[in-house]
């Protein structure tokens, strides 16, 4: 029989962790949009697709503040990556793995419980380009965005 007194305490320690957390995010999205401010001269108010795009960059790329890349340009004549309400785009300088360093893992985890779309391409030589766009549980292949554990049947279907 598992003691009252520990059962309380556990969930004393997840209500304090999840408090925490959301602390964390607003914290990530305010820095974010005075940055944003900051850089280019003009405001923005993210909506909540963009607000979930910040908070898994904080999570899982050592903090939004630590960015590994560019969050606030493009090239040079191309709109501002955030001003697309669809769609983010962002630039990094950094490898992506899924172990030892797994940011990448993490990555793909919270895109599949947030439903967002994520997208890898080369930039250049150093630089990749990362891609996000929100989806629904439900729709046509396009629309649509699985959770991870149907991904992962869906993937070991598929196995040979």
């Amino acid at each position: 029989m598992i003691d009252p007194t520990f059962q309380h305490r556990e969930k004393a320690v997840q209500r304090r962790i999840e408090k925490e957390l959301i602390y964390m995010e607003h914290r990530a999205i305010a820095w974010f949009e005075s940055q944003y401010k900051y850089k280019t001269g003009q405001e923005i108010k993210l909506n909540a697709f963009q607000q979930k795009v910040v908070v898994m960059l904080d999570r899982c790329l050592g903090g939004i503040h630590n960015f590994p890349g560019n969050l606030f340009y493009q090239g040079k004549g191309d709109p501002l990556p955030w001003s697309r309400p669809e769609f983010v785009e962002v630039t990094i300088y950094k490898a992506l793995s899924t172990y030892d360093f797994n940011e990448l893992t993490y990555m793909v985890i919270m895109c599949h419980d947030d439903t967002i779309r994520m997208q890898i391409t080369p930039c250049n030589m150093q630089y990749l380009t990362l891609m996000f766009h929100e989806r629904k549980r439900e729709g046509s292949n396009f629309e649509r965005h699985p959770t991870i554990e149907q991904a992962i049947l869906d993937a070991r279907a598929v196995k040979p």
